[in-house]
């Protein structure tokens, strides 16, 4: 079995720009054990140690590493994929092809086989035309925030006309280039007031993916926790009797 100090001394200031080698340390201490020995949870130590090597990086893009990482090594073994062409995989259309196996198991594995084609390597945007298509077909699968967003821009098309529900438009007005001035700024508030909320959304969407990986952390440390909590009393039980 590895031991966690040997692997965190592989790291060094080249490797650790390299995802797959840090995707494939987080699996190697996961596969030993769910916290370090002080019980903190591996993802905060590769953090501390990725940073040490002058390459700290968001919670959030860990996460985002083990993913993709275990996404890659999982879905190559299944489709039986040449390991020589890891070298094509790129977190960027990974990270969306594995959403996509999330929805569809099938769907993302075809979308991972894209992404190594030796030939012609799927990037990042034909992997989310892919998802994008598959939530068009199956918008049941679609998380609240992405049924709000389409509900957003559904509202954008609305016809000028109905823009006379906004009481600081003047239906009497005469004067078209007031007119124009009033429809041009109301244009460009409705803009602003997308990219806005485009920014929110995708940072609640990456917040929620956190806060996930983080409960799913918390719930095996207490049940590690529980587990060493009942060994001990089981030892104080035996010694008494």
């Amino acid at each position: 079995m590895d031991d966690p100090a040997e692997i965190l001394a592989e790291l060094t200031a080249e490797n650790s720009g390299d995802w797959q080698f840090v995707g494939n340390a987080m699996r190697r201490l996961n596969q030993i054990s769910e916290v370090s020995s002080k019980g903190r949870p591996w993802h905060d130590v590769m953090l501390d140690a990725l940073a040490a090597k002058g390459h700290s990086m968001s919670s959030g893009h860990l996460h985002r590493i083990r993913r993709a990482f275990d996404f890659l090594e999982e879905g190559m073994r299944e489709r039986s994929i040449p390991i020589e062409r890891t070298n094509l995989a790129k977190i960027s259309s990974l990270d969306q092809a594995e959403r996509l196996f999330q929805l569809n198991r099938e769907a993302g594995l075809d979308a991972l086989e894209a992404c190594l084609d030796i030939k012609n390597p799927a990037t990042k945007a034909d992997i989310q035309k892919r998802y994008e298509d598959y939530l068009a077909l199956h918008p049941e699968k679609k998380t609240p925030m992405q049924a709000a967003w389409d509900r957003r821009r559904a509202e954008r098309g609305k016809p000028i006309h109905e823009m006379d529900t906004d009481p600081s438009f003047d239906a009497n007005t005469t004067d078209i280039a007031t007119i124009l001035h009033r429809i041009s700024g109301y244009v460009t508030d409705l803009e602003t007031t997308v990219q806005k909320n485009a920014a929110t959304i995708a940072a609640l969407e990456q917040e929620v993916a956190d806060v996930s990986a983080e409960l799913k952390q918390t719930k095996q440390d207490l049940q590690i926790a529980s587990e060493e909590l009942t060994n001990l009393q089981s030892r104080r039980k035996a010694r008494s009797c």
